[in-house]
């Protein structure tokens, strides 16, 4: 080391800047920080922050003097770190769920990208304006409710739920939340938001269309039945035209006509029913 020049132990990537750290330090004389990579145990690299300190001799001669702090671990944790928060966010983003935390020592909230997205707001908003700005008036008591046990640092709470949005739109929502206590006192309250609103959708036509299907069954089941009778009914019909008297051939007229209609509305039926 001794003897030889700073730059040499540098990145090359990193050496022009470490030498214009060192021109400004000299031509402001005022200290200045800059973070650099270089040689560190062996042949590794590490990551420095370096110092350097201008210093005027007393024969008016300027110099610097440059320490430099092995920052290798810190920086490897805070690489750690991005990469973590970076899997993390990836993580929330492909879940879908608003992600809101509410501090109320300070009454700082905070949401994600995703809670603006489902709510429709541009601003984050407390608890208590959730409920009375966005939660449907029929379903507030019961969001109302969860809240405040929450609120008693309960367990994770989960409510179903419709919120109407500025833009008149009503979606359902499932949301779940927890909160810390410290000191028998509130410190903060972290939950999310998912829309469910097409999973409804979904099951509401999943139910009609069961619905349909059961009354279906019952129509097809009559109709068989309906039909059963009739298949008695209209050749007795028949065989009574032809032995009736004269002053009878009128009712079994009408009679005919009857089953004529009834069969009728048995096709119908079967038609109604898909068979």
């Amino acid at each position: 080391v001794l003897g030889k020049s700073l730059f040499d132990f540098l990145d090359p990537a990193h050496v022009e800047a470490a030498r214009a750290s060192v021109r400004r330090a000299l031509a402001t004389r005022e200290v200045v920080h800059y973070r650099t990579v270089g040689v560190g145990v062996g042949t590794a690299a590490a990551h420095y922050e370096s110092i350097v300190v201008p210093i005027l001799e007393p024969d008016g001669s300027l110099g610097c003097c440059l320490i430099a702090l092995d920052v290798t671990r810190q920086v490897e944790r805070e690489r750690a770190l991005e990469e973590s928060e970076a899997k993390l966010r990836l993580a929330v983003e492909s879940t879908n769920l608003g992600i809101f935390s509410w501090d109320s020592a300070t009454s700082t909230i905070e949401w994600n990208s995703l809670m603006h997205e489902i709510t429709g707001e541009d601003v984050a908003l407390t608890p208590s304006e959730y409920l009375t700005r966005l939660v449907h008036p029929e379903d507030r008591p019961l969001v109302e409710e969860q809240m405040a046990e929450t609120a008693r640092g309960g367990a994770i709470s989960q409510v179903l739920h419709r919120i109407v949005r500025r833009d008149g739109a009503v979606r359902w929502i499932l949301t779940v939340g927890a909160s810390s206590i410290t000191q028998g006192e509130r410190a903060w309250v972290v939950g999310g938001l998912l829309d469910v609103t097409q999973q409804r959708l979904f099951d509401e036509r999943l139910r009609k269309a069961q619905r349909m299907d059961a009354i279906g069954n019952l129509t097809a089941g009559v109709a068989h039945n309906f039909n059963n009778m009739l298949a008695a009914i209209l050749p007795a019909l028949e065989l009574l035209r032809s032995a009736a008297p004269e002053s009878l051939a009128p009712y079994v007229e009408h009679a005919e006509q009857a089953g004529a209609r009834a069969a009728e509305l048995v096709r119908q039926l079967m038609t109604f029913a898909g068979q």
